[in-house]
């Protein structure tokens, strides 16, 4: 934490709060020292000092060395301007871009820190921008070239204010997801219909939970066993589904009802073309 504060501190020291706290798919939720959030470099947070330095801090380093700040959109009255972005503890000089869909920033191979970085982006009225019109972006997932779509955790859109993705057995799942309110769903680009074979990866402490998923209003019921706890995860028994052909189409995955939902956790969600 030392080391990390030596780098980073300027960020956090002397600072306020910007516009929003941040901005990404992990939305925390407080209470019971939980803190096994599965963050990734879409994760954002924000800090600030005055009107002309914001702190932007993503959550983990982003495989393809690119962040992406969304809330800093150059949408209509927007009167922000930035003139510089730097990394804190590096001394590269980064290649940035500024526009509609928000401020692309490329990253040093070299990481300046483990765990967070840290963004400094300095300019005039950077209270100027309008974070709110910064709608989220949902990955569009496609098939691998074997034809199986594979619908993971962390790429899914969220559907209530208690679901989150979190970190369990050392990869992201959904969880928290007591409510039968609450559902998550993906966008798939997939032309080829046909007939699927779906299963998921689950852990649930309960018996006979039921979790059902929507692929284009074709509507499957999955069921996860029992597991030992929530970080056991198992796979449950395929299910065969036929498709349309088409381009692209929402997966949609949650209770059958309300009177029958059990907690589950969900690791992911694969969609695998039967054999012709």
């Amino acid at each position: 934490m030392a080391e990390w504060i030596a780098v980073n501190g300027e960020a956090i020291y002397g600072t306020r709060p910007w516009l929003v706290h941040g901005e990404g798919p992990v939305r925390a939720r407080g209470g019971n020292f939980k803190e096994d959030f599965a963050y990734t470099a879409r994760d954002l947070r924000f800090t600030s000092k005055g009107d002309g330095v914001l702190y932007v801090f993503a959550l983990d380093w982003p495989a393809d060395h690119r962040i992406h700040v969304r809330s800093l959109g150059k949408f209509p009255g927007v009167v922000g301007r930035i003139a510089d972005v730097a990394l804190l503890g590096s001394r590269a000089s980064l290649k940035w871009t500024h526009d509609a869909d928000g401020l692309t920033v490329t990253l040093p191979d070299e990481k300046p820190c483990d765990h967070a970085l840290a963004l400094k982006i300095t300019g005039e009225s950077l209270s100027g921008f309008k974070p709110e019109l910064a709608a989220p972006i949902i990955a569009l997932v496609r098939p691998d070239a074997a034809g199986l779509i594979e619908l993971k955790a962390d790429e899914a859109e969220l559907h209530g204010t208690q679901i989150q993705v979190e970190d369990k057995g050392g990869r992201p799942s959904v969880g928290f997801w007591d409510r039968p309110s609450e559902s998550v769903s993906w966008r798939v680009g997939a032309d080829r219909g046909g007939k699927y074979r779906i299963s998921a990866s689950c852990a649930t402490v309960h018996q006979a939970a039921v979790l059902a998923v929507d692929a284009d209003g074709k509507v499957v019921e999955l069921h996860p066993v029992r597991t030992a706890g929530w970080d056991q995860f198992a796979e449950t028994e395929a299910v065969e589904i036929e498709l349309p052909p088409g381009g692209e189409r929402t997966v949609k995955a949650g209770p059958r009802d309300a009177a029958s939902w059990k907690a589950v956790n969900l690791r992911w969600i694969r969609l695998i073309p039967a054999s012709p």
